[in-house]
């Protein structure tokens, strides 16, 4: 009898340990929204965060979150207009070369402190036409990411990570090099001196 009692108790703590193990706030892959690059630009006088998500469509499927920095767009893209998005997986952040005064630093300082966020995360200037283009043709992410390698290896003192770039305002209050994105009529990449 005593060891019905145990086998049955045995029985019960199993079951309910299967029932409330799990993950909760889990995502599931075939629903969730994989961001994979952010712009930084401006639309109509506001600061604009477009998330580039990973899509099987011939065309870019990037969605404007207007707010002030990196980590409001992420919240209000969560809760209003991306309900699904898994941000842990991107790779690049392009940032307009009329807003890095206002959003670079702030935005770099608070993806260092997130560890959902590669220490490789890259991260850019741009001109409008880059932004551009980001929204038209799918292949330019792979286009920069293949041209940020080359400049890297090419060019000393280029930052190009959001680790690198951290490290570089937090050491001194000198100009250092960012990579920068220019689409006038191809895409290219250049050094630029900046101080945050």
């Amino acid at each position: 009898m005593r060891k019905k009692i145990v086998a049955l108790l045995l029985c019960f703590i199993c079951c309910v340990s299967v029932l409330f193990s799990g993950c909760s706030e889990a995502r599931r892959i075939d629903t969730a929204a994989i961001a994979e690059n952010v712009t930084v630009d401006t639309v109509d006088g506001k600061t604009v965060y477009t998330f580039f998500l990973l899509s099987s469509e011939d065309k870019p499927c990037g969605i404007d979150v207007p707010a002030d920095s990196f980590e409001e767009a992420c919240a209000l893209a969560e809760n209003r207009y991306i309900p699904n998005i898994s941000i842990a997986r991107i790779d690049m952040i392009m940032i307009n070369e009329e807003l890095y005064k206002d959003v670079m630093k702030s935005d770099i300082e608070y993806i260092s402190t997130q560890p959902v966020y590669s220490p490789n995360l890259k991260v850019t200037l741009c001109d409008s036409n880059t932004v551009k283009r980001m929204k038209e043709e799918k292949r330019v992410p792979e286009i920069i990411d293949n041209e940020l390698m080359l400049t890297e290896n090419s060019t000393e003192k280029v930052n190009t990570t959001c680790l690198s770039i951290f490290n570089s305002f937090s050491e001194s209050n000198d100009d250092f090099s960012v990579a920068y994105i220019s689409a006038e009529k191809e895409l290219k990449i250049e050094t630029m001196k900046i101080r945050l």
